[in-house]
């Protein structure tokens, strides 16, 4: 989920950026001894099919990643599947693979590459199948669903397999060695900013960073739910107090005296190294991965704390952006490919991913995410329940111009914090932009 460029230093990636019952044989059984199937149980011995599973980027997962996370379980779960790896590359984009007939079952990705299916015409509607199957999507996380759903205008187009943390990563160093206290859960953005403020400082001759955290991905996760395209207008209008108050509540963390003025400050990666590698920087936002070893050194003595929220809106997180598995209407298996995403939506994989602090678990029940790395010595002890928000916010319109939007609002930040603009005018400008860019698009469409 990276993007060469200006852009990519603090955006998250356009297109190409979770009652007792029983199980047999595959399927559950509530209390009452209806079926509430995660896939229905095999029938009979399946004949050998290969499925191919294609990620729209060339970051993130390699194929022996892919293999030890979803391919081997399916195929243990499911011997007559043998799950195929593709992803972006030269000469594997998808309408690269498509113009050579390439067939592919399964695509997965985030939200926004998801949405590109919509432009070409790649949606498969999985709700015959998961009436087929008595999948039951109760069992989800509903703020990830509501965003698959949204993605299919209210149909069903995709499965939601796993979410990124929504958390802040701190170095309790840090904290200690200026006897300021930790950061708590149920923080508003005030809170962070005064913590930031008392950490942003230089020490013997060490420049410390109260606060690092991409700031892009802010925008389109907002937790006040504002839109980035009107889909009724297809027109963007930022100069809104509820726009200027959300840029101008988490960009004062970045001009506090101490920052250097420059993009180069706010590079994403530069930002993580500052926390990560170098160990200067007491806090972390993280809305787009998990970070994992070697990442997370021995060195580092950290610990999490929930995302603050808006005192506009209490309680409430920024917008799930969940890792969505898709059949692709160019399958010649559509049942295979089915009962392979419902199982990595199972009871039994989710767990056994969750416990090995692989992926954060899609489904709602908080077990799941209370033996979040149980078998890891990584995660273990540390405060994981802040890695998921109570309550997801809603999910803004998905419009095929929201990626002018929320370049347009990153460039608006920008100029905010580095360049020192005006926040009404920097905002009008990003309004006329969005909107120019979204006239341009429809001209050449």
């Amino acid at each position: 989920m990276r993007k060469r460029g200006v852009m990519a230093l603090v955006l998250l990636p356009l297109a190409a950026m979770l009652g007792a019952c029983s199980q047999t044989n595959g399927a559950t059984t509530d209390s009452s001894g209806a079926q509430t199937a995660e896939s229905a149980p095999a029938v009979g011995k399946k004949e050998p099919v290969e499925l191919i599973f294609y990620y729209p980027s060339g970051n993130d997962w390699t194929p022996d990643t892919f293999m030890s996370t979803f391919g081997e379980p399916i195929k243990k779960k499911f011997p007559h599947i043998t799950p195929v790896f593709m992803q972006y590359g030269r000469g594997t984009s998808l309408p690269e693979l498509l113009a050579a007939g390439q067939r592919i079952d399964v695509y997965f990705g985030s939200p926004g590459a998801t949405r590109n299916l919509e432009d070409s015409k790649l949606q498969y509607d999985i709700l015959p199948l998961i009436q087929k199957y008595k999948y039951d999507l109760n069992r989800l996380n509903p703020g990830l669903v509501s965003v698959a759903k949204a993605l299919a205008h209210g149909g069903m187009n995709s499965l939601p397999v796993f979410v990124p943390p929504s958390a802040i990563y701190y170095n309790k160093d840090i904290f200690d060695k200026f006897g300021v206290a930790y950061p708590k859960d149920n923080m508003t953005w005030d809170d962070l900013y005064e913590i930031s403020k008392k950490l942003t400082r230089t020490e013997s001759g060490m420049p410390y960073l109260g606060l690092t955290a991409p700031v892009g991905t802010l925008i389109p996760l907002n937790p006040l739910s504002l839109p980035l395209v009107d889909p009724a207008s297809e027109k963007a209008n930022f100069q809104t107090d509820a726009w200027k108050s959300f840029i101008t509540n988490f960009s004062r963390n970045f001009t506090l005296s101490g920052y250097d003025n420059d993009l180069k400050a706010l590079d994403v990666g530069r930002q993580r190294d500052f926390f990560f590698k170098e160990q200067r920087a007491a806090m972390w936002i993280s809305l787009t991965n998990l970070h994992k070893q070697p990442e997370i050194t021995r060195a580092l003595n950290w610990d999490i704390a929930a995302l603050p929220t808006f005192k506009e809106a209490p309680g409430v997180g920024p917008q799930a952006y969940p890792t969505l598995f898709s059949i692709m209407p160019l399958t010649t298996h559509p049942d295979d490919a089915f009962e392979a995403i419902a199982y990595l939506t199972s009871d039994e994989f989710q767990m056994q991913q969750s416990r090995a602090g692989t992926l954060l678990p899609a489904l709602k029940d908080p077990s799941f995410l209370q033996a979040f790395s149980q078998d890891s010595v990584l995660y273990k002890g540390k405060n994981v329940k802040s890695l998921v928000p109570a309550k997801y916010a809603d999910s803004i319109p998905f419009t095929p111009y929201n990626g002018f939007g929320q370049t347009g609002l990153l460039t608006a930040t920008i100029d905010y914090v580095i360049k020192q603009k005006d926040i009404n005018t920097a905002l009008r400008e990003a309004t006329d932009f969005t909107n120019q860019s979204i006239q341009t698009a429809k001209a050449g469409k």
